[in-house]
């Protein structure tokens, strides 16, 4: 039973995701990453078909293999977050609902801002493995000493 529960939240969330892509208030990461959760406790192989969708999986992946997103895709993401925002605020005229959205483009955007971009991370990853390669022992590359 609790599969199923599983299951069908994750078509829940997975659509709620879905819908939030073409929404600008409705954000579309949190719920794809909860499909994710949902269906990779209940079912792997809806998990494994959700992380090769095209575009949807995207978010799976960065995040399954913490790689994170590049900076082009942040800067456009907040490009869009915002200009989705400020529509939103246009047509809502509520202080209150403007102040909501606000902050939570101001939180997305700390957060997007505070991840590394995939290319830095993987430099620095490198970097580690290389100095852990080392270990403080001398190694010969091409005549010289490291």
């Amino acid at each position: 039973m609790r599969k199923y529960l599983f299951i069908a939240a994750g078509f829940i969330f997975l659509l709620i995701g879905v819908i939030g892509a073409f929404l600008p208030v409705l954000p579309t990461t949190p719920f794809v990453l909860l499909a994710g959760l949902c269906f990779a406790k209940s079912s792997p192989a809806l998990y494994e078909r959700l992380k090769r969708m095209p575009k949807i999986g995207e978010f799976i992946r960065h995040y399954s293999d913490k790689t994170h997103v590049s900076t082009k895709t942040r800067v456009q993401t907040i490009i869009f977050l915002w200009a989705g925002l400020l529509i939103s605020m246009w047509f809502i005229k509520n202080t209150i609902i403007n102040v909501i959205l606000a902050l939570i483009g101001i939180a997305v955007t700390i957060h997007l801002v505070t991840i590394k971009a995939a290319q830095v991370e993987r430099i620095d990853e490198r970097i580690e493995e290389l100095e852990e390669s080392r270990d403080g022992s001398t190694e010969l590359v091409s005549g010289e000493e490291f």
